[in-house]
């Protein structure tokens, strides 16, 4: 699997868990504005003599539920978001165009050239050096 599999992979997979995390935070804050008053007016305020409703029961529900809408509205778009990602990755699949892995193979080519380079470059002064020590050793040799 290529990096590029593994981002569509990975993208896939977060949209997943970010649409079912959207889908328990709706359902909590369906609960919480169903449940919650009723509880609050039945522990909370029993015991008091209520001539109006608290302010806390009116906007209560309406705030819990407005979170919950807002985060799946949130969670959605990104959802949105990453199927763009994921499409155009797929397209450079497709076309073969991976630019990051070229941007990454040039310069790893580039590195590559010039410890090429230098090895030649002292592999051609070592045969040199050698050579003209193996003619000064053969000469002292022939003098004696």
């Amino acid at each position: 699997m290529n990096a590029t599999q593994f981002k569509i992979n990975q993208l896939r997979m977060t949209n997943i868990q970010k649409l079912l995390e959207g889908l328990v935070v709706l359902l909590g804050a369906i609960f919480i504005t169903a449940l919650l008053p009723q509880l609050l007016f039945k522990y909370l305020y029993a015991d008091a003599a209520l001539t109006e409703t608290p302010m806390l029961l009116e906007y209560m529900s309406d705030v819990v539920f407005g979170f919950g809408m807002a985060y799946l509205v949130y969670i959605i778009a990104g959802a949105f978001n990453r199927g763009k990602q994921i499409v155009q990755l797929e397209r450079q699949m497709m076309t073969g165009d991976d630019s990051d892995n070229t941007i990454q193979d040039e310069t790893e080519l580039k590195e590559l050239e010039a410890l090429v380079d230098e090895a030649l470059a002292s592999q051609k002064d070592t045969p040199k050096s050698t050579a003209t020590k193996r003619k000064k050793s053969t000469r002292k040799t022939s003098k004696k």
